[in-house]
């Protein structure tokens, strides 16, 4: 996985946006970033946020982006037909060019979340068995008793899963594992 490198750096270039009168593009160290028209000149120093960067509420509070990140992440997105490949915003006078201000600001790397697959999977349990029939109770009409307590699920989502407490341990598992 790449490292997280939130750098002050110098915008590059200042382009028109093809298809927009309020906002235009800033070209910095290769990133292209769709930025409010006139809100930055080339030669400004910025902090560059790539993708994959997720910001603390109060920073993108304070920059007044918290609105376009998915849960706090900042994504490569398409605004009036142009990539917009992550953030930039003025930086600090005191701040270096090429100085990483990644901990100072409190960003942190986007990691993605884990997927589990059968290599993940615990041994078959005897005891907790994989099932793949499930009766339909209209063809035994006298399994319950008039007044007997019932419990009913329903599935809603396509998936399935089974969660039992075996041998003094919990279990959960899905349809194959």
């Amino acid at each position: 996985m790449s490292s997280l490198v939130v750098r002050v750096r110098t915008i590059d270039e200042i382009r028109p946006h093809g298809n927009a009168d309020t906002i235009e593009l800033a070209i910095v160290g290769g990133w292209q970033t769709v930025v409010r028209k006139g809100e930055f000149q080339p030669g400004d120093n910025v902090v560059y946020i790539p993708p994959d960067s997720i910001l603390p509420l109060e920073l993108s509070e304070k920059l007044g982006v918290t609105k376009y990140l998915s849960n706090g992440r900042v994504r490569v997105t398409r605004l009036r037909g142009e990539n917009s490949q992550g953030l930039i915003f003025p930086a600090e006078p005191e701040w270096e060019v090429e100085q990483d201000v990644a901990e100072h600001l409190g960003i942190v790397k986007y990691e993605p979340p884990l997927k589990f697959t059968i290599g993940d999977c615990e041994v078959d349990h005897p005891l907790f068995p994989r099932y793949t029939d499930i009766e339909n109770i209209r063809n035994f009409p006298d399994v319950l008793n008039l007044g007997e307590p019932v419990w009913v699920s329903e599935k809603l989502d396509g998936t399935n899963s089974r969660v039992g407490f075996v041998g003094g341990q919990w279990m959960a598992g899905s349809h194959n594992y």
